[in-house]
């Protein structure tokens, strides 16, 4: 396979493989922000590109993967899927209305093929909750809660503009939306929430803490809540939790691991059920049409839902989820 990179910024998960030799890097661009693209042009020979609109022009790839400054990522999708390439990203896929209309769009044509990297699917603990909720283990879910909880550390300076940093529910808020609406399997109706920023003022418009809580479709609450106020002093960069506790039991995942309990059965832990994943192979097969754990309409359905939920939230209404 080989893939072309745009921006320097999100995880390029497939770049990841380059080194092993599962997949080669034919180009690499610059965002239209800035060059720091140019740390994936160490110990390879791929060209290098300013524009990356030359680059999708020239380029012979079969993927490209989108990782630009926040706000400006519906404008680099749009622009690859209408050359018809398969595109990976990172989120927010829609950084603003005007361009996820322009890549729902490209998507409209048929045959495009989108998906975002939100790769906590793939984690082992929270795939293993999935398959117990699937299973219908714990019954029919009925409150899902999320959490995503980060170190502030060094952020770029362009965190301090909400136009090009996008918003802390559409950055780290989605992949806690997103994980919840896996485990639990059920679809949102409507959204509201509150957010602030009580810690970094010095980071002007960024939120340091932002929570919404959804109702589900079968009649159910989710709740998720994420912020940048994980201590310095924490063993670990990330604290990502989630619950889902329906009509038979409930699964908890915190620390790497996932807790199955139900009326029936002592607790168990069943975080093995999940230890097949393999992220660079699934979002291969996602890309190739061989699963449907990523894919393209899954990636807009969760681009729309956090749009709908940065609206509402900063608009203190509580907004329909259709």
């Amino acid at each position: 396979m080989k893939i072309a990179i745009i921006g320097g910024y999100g995880h390029h998960h497939l770049q990841k493989a380059v080194s092993s030799g599962e997949i080669e890097l034919v180009g690499i661009a610059a965002d239209g922000f800035d060059d720091r693209a140019k740390k994936f042009l160490k110990g390879t020979k791929a060209p290098w590109f300013d524009d990356y609109r030359k680059m999708l022009d020239t380029v012979k790839a079969d993927v490209i993967s989108v990782g630009p400054v926040y706000g400006y990522t519906g404008e680099a999708i749009a622009e690859a899927l209408g050359r018809g390439f398969k595109v990976t990203t990172d989120k927010p896929v829609g950084p603003d209305w005007n361009q996820f209309r322009a890549v729902e769009a490209e998507v409209a044509h048929g045959g495009r093929v989108l998906i975002t990297e939100l790769m906590e699917r793939c984690d082992p603990h929270f795939r293993a909750a999935h398959l117990a909720v699937k299973k219908g283990l714990i019954g029919e879910p009925v409150l899902a809660t999320a959490q995503k909880s980060y170190k502030f550390g060094t952020r770029p300076e362009f965190y301090k503009d909400r136009k090009l940093f996008t918003g802390s529910i559409m950055w780290i808020g989605t992949k806690a939306v997103d994980v919840a609406w896996y485990v639990s399997g059920v679809d949102f109706a409507g959204v509201g929430g509150h957010q602030g920023n009580l810690s970094r003022p010095d980071y002007g418009t960024i939120e340091d803490h932002v929570s919404a809580m959804y109702a589900l479709q079968n009649g159910g609450t989710c709740v998720f809540h994420s912020d940048y106020l994980r201590p310095k002093g924490a063993r670990t960069h990330a604290d990502d939790r989630v619950r889902v506790a329906g009509t038979k039991g409930l699964v908890e995942c915190m620390a790497g691991k996932c807790m199955l309990i139900t009326h029936d059965d002592k607790p168990q832990d069943i975080t093995d059920w999940g230890k097949e994943a393999n992220p660079t192979q699934d979002l291969i097969d996602a890309l190739s049409g061989k699963t449907d754990h990523f894919s393209t309409e899954k990636s807009m359905y969760m681009a729309k839902v956090m749009l709908i939920s940065r609206d509402a939230v900063d608009n203190g209404q509580t907004m329909e989820i259709s």
